[in-house]
């Protein structure tokens, strides 16, 4: 008992240092601009906004899950960020922020002094001034005297980003080939009616392709609408917020995509208390609403203005055709000082009844996913993800229905750690490990790789790495690497990986094929609000080949 008295008056007493020692962050919004490979994405935030390597991003999906990342090369109109959790479903288009000090902001070097005036002579003095400040005092700021302007006063702006991707794809077994075009963009105004308020417009139109041997080809047209909404308040001057459309609600994203109306109340302590009704689109291509009801309240604490750590707690019932379908509690936590380790974790907590299939009635714990991290002075870093997930019983169609028996037993544990450190020659010695278990099984990855800056040409990264895989059915070894060069107005990569696979768990039926994987991928920004980028893919495995083309194309305003 002393042993752990003594521990925690000294874990208490480092976080205390750490946080005299820190500083606020700024937010930036950003957007997934591209999706690269070995779990990197490409944002468009870059030096315009200070970021640098090691720098902390949250990235939100469509589903309101909240994946975090790693700045790792930065431009600059945009920068490339490896995600913690490698497996996280981020596509184009994924809205998140990036944290930045505040301390970046106001550490620049001073500007040269302005010369100073010579002092009033006989010759140069001037008439008494006629126009006194006499409510100013040198103890006030010195814009206390300017008053703010509200946001129904200020100027209305907008600004937006269209993109087209084009994906064929061809494989040399019996002839398959399916092409894939999404073509989408974002639209946003603050003020736009000159009342205050924001318009945000979120959409995307998918079509794909299949050619299939022996049966007809099929075309499966989608009109996406992600976001469609207007709000207006949370501000200084009213610290109620308001939002009604198709939207992720602000504070609580977990809660998922909505239509219909939110509101949040900014207490004097700083905290926020809001609620939500409305309806739950369903989760697939066409997104369409009216089969299931949504009612939710949530709160959110912050330990201090600057918010280095939070907490919040929603509540949320649904109904599936007007029948009672889900009874959850989410929690979130996160602690995010500037220097030290940073830690995320958030929870659901399934409420259910006798009449749930597959579950026993009370609480049990759906999906819990906790992540910390640490960067020492661009000198090394250590990432540490868990991740456990298992079938919540629900009477929407979220999925493909499972039974029974899967919904009551399927599950899965994941923990992964991952670190690097910088070498006296300055390459970076990385490596990963990570273990899962589900209901049947257990299995293990890992890799051990070293990364090369500026080795053939600056701004330039070689990497090399060894990788293994245990599955329940498969192991995989391998070798990967990756060349990419970075220039102002543009970057080219290339990626070659070899794989043995062996097949296990088949008695009298074991195998082995070995795969090859080439990629390269050029992108070009001939403007500061154009990008064009197009990539080749070639994966051969045994006697078939798949062949992947892709062209993107952004423009932002």
């Amino acid at each position: 008992m002393r042993h752990r008295l003594w521990a925690g008056i000294l874990a208490g007493w480092l976080c205390a240092w750490g946080w005299a020692q820190d500083t606020a962050w700024q937010k930036f919004p950003l957007r997934v601009s591209r999706v690269l490979v070995e779990g990197k994405v490409e944002v468009d935030r870059g030096e315009g906004v200070r970021l640098k390597p090691g720098d902390s991003v949250w990235l939100v999906t469509r589903d309101g899950q909240r994946y975090e990342g790693r700045v790792v090369q930065v431009l600059d109109r945009k920068s490339i960020v490896e995600l913690t959790d490698r497996t996280a479903p981020i596509q184009v288009g994924t809205s998140g922020e990036a944290l930045v000090p505040s301390e970046r902001f106001t550490s620049e070097e001073a500007p040269e002094p302005a010369p100073v005036a010579p002092k009033p002579t006989a010759d140069t003095e001037h008439e008494p001034w006629t126009r006194l400040d006499e409510e100013w005092s040198s103890m006030d700021p010195l814009l206390a005297g300017i008053r703010p302007l509200r946001p129904e006063e200020r100027e209305s702006r907008q600004g937006g980003r269209a993109y087209t991707i084009l994906e064929p794809r061809w494989s040399s077994e019996a002839g398959r080939s399916e092409v894939f075009f999404r073509m989408g963009g974002e639209y946003w105004a603050e003020n736009p009616w000159g009342r205050g308020g924001e318009l945000h417009i979120d959409g995307e139109w998918n079509r794909l392709d299949w050619n299939l041997p022996f049966v007809d080809d099929e075309i499966d047209n989608n009109l996406r609408l992600d976001r469609l909404s207007y709000a207006w308040g949370g501000t200084r001057f009213d610290p109620t917020r308001q939002e009604v459309g198709r939207f992720l609600v602000s504070g609580m994203p977990e809660l998922g995509l909505i239509d219909g109306y939110a509101v949040s109340h900014r207490l004097p302590s700083g905290n926020l208390v809001g609620a939500s009704i409305g309806g739950q689109p369903e989760p697939n291509p066409d997104q369409e609403s009216g089969k299931d009801l949504q009612i939710s309240a949530f709160y959110r604490w912050a330990y201090d203005p600057m918010e280095r750590l939070t907490g919040a707690i929603a509540y949320q019932k649904t109904w599936h055709n007007g029948t009672q379908d889900r009874d959850v509690f989410i929690g979130r936590m996160d602690w995010m000082p500037v220097r030290g380790w940073q830690m995320h974790g958030n929870a659901w907590l399934d409420v259910y009844t006798v009449d749930d299939v597959g579950k026993t009635a009370g609480p049990e714990l759906t999906r819990l996913y906790l992540t910390a991290n640490k960067d020492w002075d661009g000198e090394r870093g250590l990432r540490a993800l868990y991740r456990f997930d298992q079938f919540p019983s629900l009477l929407r169609q979220e999925f493909q229905l499972p039974a029974p028996d899967t919904v009551e037993r399927d599950h899965q544990h994941r923990v992964s750690l991952s670190g690097w450190q910088r070498l006296d020659g300055g390459q970076r010695l990385i490596a990963r490990a990570g273990l899962w278990q589900d209901e049947d099984d257990m299995g293990g990855d890992g890799e051990l790789g070293i990364e090369y800056q500026d080795l053939f040409q600056s701004d330039s990264r070689l990497g090399l790495a060894l990788f293994d895989s245990q599955g329940e059915f498969t192991n995989m070894a391998g070798f990967r690497a990756t060349y990419a060069h970075y220039t102002a107005v543009g970057n080219w990569d290339l990626l070659y990986e070899f794989a043995r696979n062996a097949e296990t768990g088949f008695p009298g039926n074991a195998d082995t094929f070995y795969q090859h994987r080439l990629r390269g991928s050029l992108g070009w920004s001939p403007a500061a609000h154009w990008n064009l980028s197009v990539s080749a893919e070639e994966v051969l495995l045994d006697d078939s080949a798949n062949t992947l083309l892709g062209v993107q194309f952004d423009w932002s305003f």
